[in-house]
């Protein structure tokens, strides 16, 4: 339940600002909305992951000589399905729901 709560909270509090931050450099507020909100979303799954991976990295091995080797195994392992996943699945549902 801590490793959740951690991931919750970095979500919350630093991942949903830093996409914003880097996803309004690449789009103006003019811009159509889904295209916005697919910005927004490809930049939540690129920092999120980046964050979860440090704390997967850290609970399951600590910080050790192969930190950072299992850190780029996990961040690319964890963006691959993260991405589709979020673009095609869940960022989907959840503007359907939204939606209706």
């Amino acid at each position: 339940m801590d490793r959740v709560c951690d991931c919750f909270l970095c979500a919350y509090f630093i991942s949903s600002k830093v996409a914003k931050y880097f996803a309004f450099k690449i789009v103006q507020p003019t811009d159509r909305g889904i295209v916005i909100v697919l910005m927004i979303q490809v930049f939540t799954v690129i920092s999120q992951v980046a964050l979860a991976s440090i704390l997967g990295v850290y609970h399951s091995y600590g910080f050790d000589s192969q930190f950072i080797p299992h850190y780029l195994i996990t961040y690319c392992r964890s963006f691959m399905m993260a991405l589709p996943v979020q673009l095609f699945i869940v960022g989907a549902m959840a503007r359907y729901l939204f939606r209706v």
